[in-house]
């Protein structure tokens, strides 16, 4: 355990001294990296196509609320040539996107550590890219666009970023706050203004591979389920024990959706997810169908279209689900469910307001209770989610 616990300051004090070097050297040579975007607008050779890149260090959820940006950005300009800098977990969420031509991996092994930020550096500037967009307000989404020589550089800011981040907004020149009190999807695109994009369609969405639907097709039919059953998909875990709901009550609720709505559950996760749905099955009265690592991240989508309804604690398949326009139950814990879903959607939110709530938010994530209760999601009752379940059914399909 201490010996974890060094490994993991070690990596910290690493990073930090890292970030520090790239900001303190950024400052250092800015006057010449702006001189030498100046000179490449006045004598450099325009391409044919514009180049954009989009720079999203984004979770699951966050990706999918930023699929319009994508979509958008290619109808106002069909020749461009879209890239996106991401997250290599969260790369299948949108690999099959026809409106991107390049994905680039922040974290591949490649790009490590400060000779591999170089490189990252260097593969930017061989691009020539005319716009940057900073979806994700970081130290290196920030400086990494002034060494690329990129021209327009447009961030989000936040006075909620680390200093050292804040300090680095300097290196864009087009900004906009990063507000709690509007959705993410909308500020987003609003960043889109800078590419001369007004009023854009807002419709979140996700592609499925046909490989994918009929996986979900195999797999429901191989556990006895009909088209004509009430399916409903349930993720027990977020990843983050501040957002978590009992496992108990995630069965005393399964148990209430078979005998009193006659509904079928299907619990769905990764691979790591597998013993915590095992064990939410075992304290269950009645059959449940556990999907936990069938389907990689790429594939679950194919699944979570055959559900009527979603139940979940705030984590990325809810967003999925949420995108594909399948009813959804958010027990939403901590979190400021106002930046991610739109309210007007298909979906009931369950919520313990207290004094503290909201106290997780897109920037920044928090992964402790500050203040030691957890009772926002504590307090949340079965009752009141099969509540939220009875409301939605109502809403959208015959009682």
């Amino acid at each position: 355990m201490a010996k974890s616990l060094k490994k993991n300051i070690w990596v910290s004090l690493r990073f930090y001294a890292m970030n520090l070097f790239f900001l303190f050297f950024t400052f250092l040579f800015s006057p010449f990296l702006y001189l030498c975007i100046f000179l490449k607008k006045i004598f450099g050779k325009k391409s044919e196509r514009l180049k954009i890149l989009i720079m999203a260090n984004a979770k699951i959820g966050d990706m999918t609320r930023i699929s319009p940006v994508f979509r958008e950005i290619k109808k106002k300009y069909p020749e461009s040539h879209l890239a996106v800098l991401m997250l290599s977990k969260v790369k299948p969420i949108i690999e099959n996107n026809p409106y991107i031509d390049k994905i680039i991996l922040e974290d591949e092994i490649r790009f490590k550590g400060f000779f591999g930020a170089l490189g990252l550096i260097k593969e930017l500037a061989r691009e020539k890219y005319d716009f940057s967009f900073s979806l994700t307000p970081t130290l290196l989404n920030n400086i990494a666009p002034l060494w690329a020589g990129v021209g327009k550089r447009i961030s989000f800011i936040s006075k909620y970023s680390p200093k050292s981040t804040r300090i680095s907004f300097i290196f864009s020149n087009y900004k906009k706050e990063f507000r709690r009190d509007a959705p993410a999807f909308r500020q987003y695109l609003g960043l889109l203004e800078f590419l001369g994009i007004y009023n854009p369609n807002e419709k979140i969405e996700i592609f499925i591979s046909l490989e994918a639907q009929k996986k979900a097709v195999d797999f429901l039919q191989k556990n006895n389920i009909s088209e004509n059953d009430f399916l409903v998909g349930i993720s027990v875990s977020s990843g983050n024990p501040i957002k978590d709901w009992d496992l108990e009550k995630f069965a005393l609720l399964s148990d209430k959706l078979v005998e009193n709505l006659g509904m079928k559950v299907v619990f769905i996760g990764g691979v790591y997810d597998k013993n915590l749905i095992q064990k939410t099955m075992e304290m269950m009265k009645n059959d449940a169908v556990s999907a936990a690592g069938v389907f990689a991240l790429n594939e679950v989508s194919g699944l979570i279209q055959k559900f009527k309804m979603f139940i979940s604690v705030d984590t990325g398949p809810l967003y999925i689900a949420n995108a594909l326009e399948v009813p959804v139950v958010d027990i939403i814990g901590p979190f400021n469910i106002i930046e991610q879903l739109d309210l007007t959607g298909k979906c009931e939110i369950v919520s313990s307001p207290l004094y503290c709530f909201p106290c997780v938010h897109i920037i920044p994530s928090v992964y402790h209770c500050k203040e030691g209760h957890f009772r926002c999601t504590r307090d949340i009752t079965v009752q009141d989610v099969f509540d939220a379940v009875l409301r939605l059914k109502k809403k959208h399909y015959i009682v």
